[in-house]
């Protein structure tokens, strides 16, 4: 950043994915960024306690995380339906994609292309978060909550689905299909029987409730099956 002469009076060289740069920090090794220190996503960083003010949140980027929660419970993204990570929780910063997602003000995860796609109800996520800790490793999916616009124009949909109630996912592989829907099973969604190319429907139809915390013994069978 220059002046109006031409100086520089400010500069930061991001290194590290989630903003981390602790040579930038130095106000001895860098003191024009020191001065102004504007930080990941351009909010200002607080040289004193290391973390960055985000508007509705506090960011570390030393951990990729914010210090509280979604404030509204729920992770809504700009993201078009594609593949997405879902191995993190409400703490996390841009769904843990850094590089091509961005969260400016600590609510809503941004692409940047402005498409949207919401992700499903808050115990959804808690049910796939139980999912990525069975099966340890990252859960993705490509449909979350639809618009009654977005179903109708989603092949084999039904006008019944649990997509637009916010209570289903469709969770691609890796792993494995098999592993997801065992996976699944046991973090307590309902798993549909119908086998897509590509994905498994997972929802919390007729009141069901997903676990926090999965049988660790179940999820050592299910990562050690084929």
């Amino acid at each position: 950043m220059a002046d109006a002469t031409g100086t520089t009076v400010w500069r930061w060289d991001q290194v590290e994915p989630f903003g981390a740069n602790p040579a930038n920090d130095d106000p001895d090794a860098n003191s024009v960024a020191f001065d102004l220190p504007l930080r990941l996503p351009g909010q200002y960083y607080d040289i004193e306690s290391g973390v960055s003010d985000n508007l509705n949140r506090t960011y570390d980027a030393s951990t990729g995380r914010y210090l509280q929660a979604d404030p509204r419970g729920i992770v809504t993204t700009t993201v078009p339906t594609a593949t997405m990570s879902l191995a993190a929780n409400l703490y996390l910063y841009a769904l843990g994609r850094p590089t091509t997602l961005f969260d400016p003000d600590g609510r809503e995860v941004q692409s940047c292309c402005g498409m949207t796609s919401a992700f499903p109800d808050a115990l959804v996520l808690v049910g796939l978060e139980c999912m990525s800790t069975c099966l340890n490793d990252t859960v993705f999916i490509s449909s979350g909550t639809r618009t009654p616009t977005q179903n109708a124009a989603t092949p084999g949909s039904s006008s019944q689905s649990q997509h637009l109630t916010g209570l289903a996912a469709d969770v691609h592989i890796p792993p494995s299909k098999s592993k997801i829907r065992r996976a699944a099973a046991e973090c307590g969604f309902f798993v549909l029987p119908k086998d897509y190319p590509k994905h498994v429907h997972v929802d919390l139809r007729d009141g069901r409730n997903p676990k926090i915390e999965p049988d660790e013994c179940v999820c050592q069978q299910i990562r050690s099956s084929p």
